[in-house]
């Protein structure tokens, strides 16, 4: 469980993301997927132990559910061009959706799936509504206030985590498919350029980087692509060239290393000041 509280970044930041790097298809199918899974499940495996040890699948599911209800909110408010709400301000991510999730835990699993599928449609209904204006448009996620297309980031590297937090104890770990995972790895290096700490942070929570950090990184379960990370008063990430690259080992298990989910191993293949950087970040999961 984290121990030091989110930065939040509500008075703008600056985070730059390689448009060709895609959201949309890769959030789809991870769900379709997932709410495929979960109806397959019996009654004992929804309440089976879970990564997130304290809940079982009931739990985790809850907790997508509660947090789907915002993505909906967040992103419907910038559909309409209103400024960006700020509910979340001094949100907790280790307990803050759990009073919300504990009415959940006691019920028959095919409810809760239920109102996880609609609240999936939901969800879907809201993507597909928006247009190209509206990804760039500001809305509001844990961290602050971001671009509607990192809203959206966010939401699938919580769902994709999750569903690896439910279905591997089963023995039913879901495919490995090449854009998911490296979506949910470009979005773990800005939770790490956000929560590690930027240059000039004006209500900085616990120490920072001294210097801008900056690194070309090549990852051996992404074959094809090559990602480059720079971190200072923002957060950037583009597509590189291999040739620059340094060797970073497996992008899911640095995933899983940020978000508590293993060993901080993963970090030791990076460069000193971005392990540093993704070290701190691990600190709120």
């Amino acid at each position: 469980m984290g121990s030091r509280p989110l930065r939040q970044y509500y008075d703008g930041v600056t985070i730059e993301v390689d448009d060709e790097l895609s959201v949309i298809e890769p959030w789809l199918r991870h769900r379709r997927r997932l709410t495929a899974a979960l109806a397959e499940l019996t009654d004992e495996q929804w309440k089976a132990t879970t990564r997130c040890t304290r809940w079982d699948a009931r739990g985790v599911v809850g907790h997508l559910i509660t947090v789907d209800a915002f993505w909906v909110m967040s992103l419907r408010s910038a559909h309409a061009g209103e400024n960006p709400t700020t509910f979340i301000r001094g949100f907790d991510p280790s307990t803050g959706t759990d009073d919300l999730v504990a009415p959940l835990l006691d019920l028959p699993p095919e409810v809760v799936l239920e109102q996880f599928v609609a609240g999936t449609e939901a969800l879907v209904a809201t993507v597909e509504s928006l247009t190209t204006d509206d990804w760039s448009a500001l809305a509001e996620a844990p961290f602050g206030h971001m671009p509607a297309r990192l809203i959206l980031a966010h939401a699938l590297w919580d769902s994709w985590l999750h569903e690896r937090d439910i279905l591997g104890p089963l023995g039913l770990a879901p495919p490995v498919e090449a854009d998911e995972v490296l979506a949910a790895t470009w979005y773990t290096l800005i939770v790490g350029g956000l929560q590690g700490g930027l240059l000039d942070d004006a209500a900085p929570v616990g120490s920072g980087p001294d210097a801008p950090i900056e690194a070309t990184l090549r990852f051996t379960d992404l074959a094809e692509e090559t990602l480059h990370v720079r971190v200072d008063t923002g957060v950037r990430i583009t597509r590189a060239n291999e040739t620059d690259a340094v060797p970073a080992g497996s992008a899911v298990d640095l995933v899983e290393s940020v978000t508590g989910r293993a060993s901080t191993r993963a970090l030791h293949e990076l460069p000193s000041d971005l392990a540093e950087q993704l070290g701190r970040a691990a600190q709120i999961l």
